[in-house]
């Protein structure tokens, strides 16, 4: 589900102020090479790690009854997204 709404750009909850700007934030990690992105909701993980040069996704038997989305990518990447734009 979590790689699911990177590509709809919605949430379970289907509220239309969710979702916004995670595709976004995984465009720049991924097609940049730059940061690490990690997200974990309900019973799902996602991680990208460049420094490592680690994708993994995988589900967990027990829920966190809820979502927390942790990145680390440098500012100037930003930089690099709006050139392309």
């Amino acid at each position: 589900m979590i790689e699911l709404a990177f590509t709809v750009g919605k949430t379970r909850t289907n509220e239309k102020h969710r979702g916004k700007g995670l595709k976004d934030i995984l465009k720049v990690v991924r097609d940049h090479k730059v940061g690490s992105l990690g997200i974990y909701s309900n019973k799902g993980v996602f991680s990208l790690d460049n420094a490592a040069g680690r994708e993994v996704s995988f589900d967990e038997k027990l829920s966190i009854v809820g979502t927390v989305i942790q990145w680390s990518i440098p500012i100037e990447a930003f930089g690099l997204v709006s050139e392309q734009a």
